[in-house]
């Protein structure tokens, strides 16, 4: 969610509009994201964590490097998604209430890759209220074979 912050004196306030070219009327407002929670904290880890293994699966399944024949399809290749709401997508819907859905950043970053690596799969392995210190002691969600991280240790060791 983000909210509207007033700038500080003599920050944010342009002399000049850059849709009319006239000066603005008061101050200009910018968007930001609140930083009194912390979440941006909690949630970098689990990002770089997502993205370590999501290039470690990548490297990891790739076949070898011969040219394929044009008529085969592309090696499969995986982004293997771990953390929080953020990695499986979870969104807020129309009355505010939090749902998966296939639309968050781990499917919108899959669907970028994927016009590069026609073989990428996405496996979304994120639990909803997850943190890094729960992700490593056991979890809050269940998985086949326990936690998050063993079932992210399990699927890797299995491509």
């Amino acid at each position: 969610m983000y909210r509207a912050h007033a700038p500080a004196p003599g920050h944010g306030t342009s002399p000049i509009s850059p849709r009319s070219g006239q000066v603005p009327a008061g101050p200009v407002r910018r968007m930001m994201a609140p930083t009194e929670t912390g979440a941006m904290y909690r949630v970098l880890p689990a990002l770089a964590i997502a993205g370590c293994l999501a290039v470690l699966a990548t490297g990891c399944s790739a076949g070898p490097g011969h040219p394929r024949p044009h008529h085969s399809r592309p090696p499969v290749s995986y982004y293997l998604s771990l953390g929080d709401s953020l990695a499986q997508g979870v969104q807020p819907n129309a009355s505010g209430t939090s749902v998966r859905t296939r639309q968050g950043y781990a499917d919108q970053l899959s669907a970028a890759l994927r016009s590069r690596q026609p073989g990428l799969r996405l496996v979304k392995l994120g639990c909803p209220g997850e943190t890094t210190a729960t992700m490593i002691n056991g979890g809050i969600c269940s998985y086949t074979g326990g936690s998050q991280l063993a079932a992210a240790v399990r699927f890797l060791r299995a491509h």
